[in-house]
């Protein structure tokens, strides 16, 4: 008969890099999915990986990471400069993302007569109920000389 070692289990938490890295960004981050964690994790140890070894690797602990898990790992490490606009690196537009995207306000050309706006609907209304009575009477006049003809005859 031959000794055999005793096979011990492990939990996942136990010389778990992966799993500490994972207390600790959720920490950081609370609001964040566990993929978009994990990419997080993977930028810091490797900022140049592709995402095709990043979804290679996040697959073989479970979880699945997407481009969009990859862009949104890349604004929470580094909101300023995560990804480059559309406008800027086409050569369109060099002005900072921040200034682009304020409202400008525009000025009132005149103040509003609110009176005379309520006059104007009326006064359509108005007119759209006239012209239907108007269309109402001219098929009833119809109507009338029609069955006038047919009793006439």
């Amino acid at each position: 008969m031959t000794a055999t070692a005793p096979f011990t289990f492990t939990t996942p938490t136990e010389n778990n890099p992966w799993a500490e890295n994972l207390a600790e960004q959720k920490a950081r981050f609370p609001n964040a999915k566990d993929s978009i964690l994990f990419a997080i994790a993977a930028l810091q140890d490797n900022p140049d990986i592709a995402i095709d070894d990043l979804k290679t690797l996040a697959s073989q602990h479970g979880i699945r990471v997407t481009a969009a898990s990859v862009n949104a790992a890349k604004r929470l490490l580094d909101p300023e400069h995560a990804t480059t606009p559309v406008g800027a690196a086409a050569g369109l537009d060099s002005a900072p993302a921040r200034e682009r995207l304020t409202r400008r306000v525009r000025a009132a050309d005149a103040p509003l007569d609110a009176n005379a706006l309520i006059q104007d609907v009326v006064a359509k209304i108005q007119a759209q109920g006239n012209a239907e009575v108007e269309r109402m009477r001219e098929a009833v006049r119809k109507a009338i000389s029609a069955l006038e003809a047919a009793v006439g005859s």
